[in-house]
């Protein structure tokens, strides 16, 4: 029996409504996105944590390259403000963590269901607001998407800085984690020189590695306080250099969905899907009516 070509043409022109708005959707999406490239790092606000919890110093007005920050509710993605969502003042703000005496450890979370997959290359960006040459020393822990417990905290050498903002990338795959390995969460703490309390942080050779906390006396095999100030990103941190404070923390890629490992299609990409499968689509109704 043939079928009914209305119910044939109805169908078709409500796939081709349907594609169309996903596209038109798509367009606006795409339209809407905020990137910014500051230090050598480009990424997208959307992809920052949500929230941010823990104890840390107070926050103030950050400085950035214009137009960073500037578009729509961007601002709402800083770290300041993360950390203190009623602070009134300039709106894009940093947050300040510990001294040289005092650790604060700041839980970061990404909006509910959606994480950070490790993919090729860094997945992190943490911006530091410094003067040149002149990072405050932080590490950054994170964990895996259904895990109770975050890796150790690793320490990275800074690697550019534009004006104020001094940028360091993090490849999860220096914490351990797998191809495609979903984190859901991000800790982010000051890191301590204090001797007199016997609270010292270490890495191996005092570069970029995972932080080991011991006293006064470094852990033996090769291990030192962290390095990375100087034009040649070479000398100690000084004492004063640990309170860091951090402007934005996000992902440099696109969030994915925590049931799968699969990023979240972006808009055009679903429009694409859908559209790839109008002639499968087409031929089925061919042969259906050739019975």
């Amino acid at each position: 029996m043939l079928p009914n070509r209305c119910t044939v043409f109805a169908a078709r022109s409500a796939l081709f409504s349907t594609v169309w708005t996903v596209a038109s959707l798509a367009s606006a999406m795409t339209a809407e996105a905020s990137m910014y490239t500051v230090a050598g790092f480009t990424f997208d606000p959307a992809n920052a944590p949500a929230t941010a919890t823990g104890p840390f110093v107070g926050t103030n007005g950050a400085t950035w390259p214009t137009p960073v920050f500037t578009d729509g509710t961007d601002h709402l993605a800083s770290f300041g403000r993360l950390l203190a969502p009623g602070d009134t003042g300039s709106l894009v703000r940093r947050g300040t963590l510990g001294d040289n005496d005092t650790r604060h450890t700041v839980e970061l979370t990404f909006a509910s269901g959606f994480g950070l997959s490790n993919l090729t290359g860094d997945d992190i960006v943490v911006y530091e607001q410094g003067d040149a040459n002149q990072p405050e020393a932080y590490a950054i822990a994170v964990r895996v998407a259904g895990a109770l417990a975050f890796t150790d905290f690793r320490y990275e050498i800074y690697d550019a800085q534009q004006g104020l903002q001094l940028a360091t990338g993090f490849d999860l795959s220096d914490f351990g984690l797998a191809a495609d390995v979903i984190i859901d969460a991000i800790q982010i703490m000051n890191l301590q020189n204090n001797v007199a309390g016997n609270i010292v942080d270490y890495t191996l050779g005092g570069v970029s590695g995972f932080v080991v906390t011991a006293g006064a006396t470094a852990p033996t095999g090769g291990y030192a306080t962290v390095i990375g100030t100087g034009p040649s990103k070479d000398g100690t941190i000084p004492l004063g250099e640990y309170d860091p404070d951090i402007s934005y923390v996000g992902g440099l890629h696109n969030l994915v969905s925590l049931s799968s490992a699969s990023p979240v299609p972006e808009p055009t990409s679903l429009a694409l899907v859908l559209l790839g499968g109008i002639p499968a689509f087409l031929a089925r109704r061919r042969i259906k009516s050739q019975q």
